[in-house]
């Protein structure tokens, strides 16, 4: 179906270049305790360090939800543990979005030679296995999240990004990206109402999944 921002995982056409937001400023005016967290690639080297492509380093994105969801439900994630810099790494952030979302996703998920093969970004326009999307942007605030919705209609079959919903207020929002089999476990685990209270499922209508997080 087409939309202001193109129709479909194909041959969508891209106009201007994004704007980035100003970075970890919430909206009740306190600034982040982390500085400058754009991913440069000192820090993107950190990740890869930190997400090595084994069973055992998945297992830090998948504790990473797990402990949200294990928090009573009356606190709030965000707090608790998603800003704490020591988590930093294991979620995706808005302000990645525009040129790193993608090289982190592929520290995380691509394997060279293997079953998963990489995301290549170039001139706005996602490849990733047999399909390709082109995304046309606003130079506007919504650019963030136009961007995380067609990466996660590219690489679904594989991974799911979900949005986390207590990072609603700051202008940099959290994700956390799993592959499907996690996210069915986790639901078994906690309950499907107990994630979804956690972490809000993209919506196929990009303009309601824009509108949900944009103005959250």
């Amino acid at each position: 179906m087409a939309t202001r921002y193109g129709v479909g995982v194909r041959n969508l056409h891209s106009t201007a270049r994004p704007s980035r937001n100003p970075p970890h400023h919430l909206s009740n005016g306190r600034t982040r305790p982390l500085q400058a967290h754009t991913r440069s690639r000192e820090y993107l080297a950190l990740c890869a360090i930190h997400s090595k492509k084994t069973a055992s380093s998945m297992s830090i994105y998948l504790n990473a939800a797990r402990a949200i969801l294990s928090l009573p439900q009356e606190f709030s994630s965000w707090n608790e543990y998603i800003v704490k810099a020591q988590n930093y790494g294991a979620f995706f952030w808005t302000d990645d979005v525009e040129d790193k979302c993608h090289e982190f996703w592929n520290e995380i998920f691509a394997v060279e030679g293997g079953e998963l093969e990489k995301v290549v970004l170039q001139r706005r326009t996602y490849r990733y296995r047999d399909q390709s999307v082109r995304i046309r942007l606003s130079s506007g605030r919504a650019d963030s999240a136009i961007m995380m919705h067609f990466l996660n209609q590219l690489v679904r079959a594989d991974t799911e990004f979900r949005f986390c919903i207590d990072s609603s207020g700051s202008s940099n929002r959290a994700f956390m990206v799993l592959p499907a089999r996690d996210w069915a476990a986790l639901e078994t685990e906690f309950g499907q109402e107990r994630v979804d209270r956690r972490f809000l499922k993209f919506p196929e209508n990009i303009d309601k999944f824009v509108l949900a997080i944009m103005t959250s």
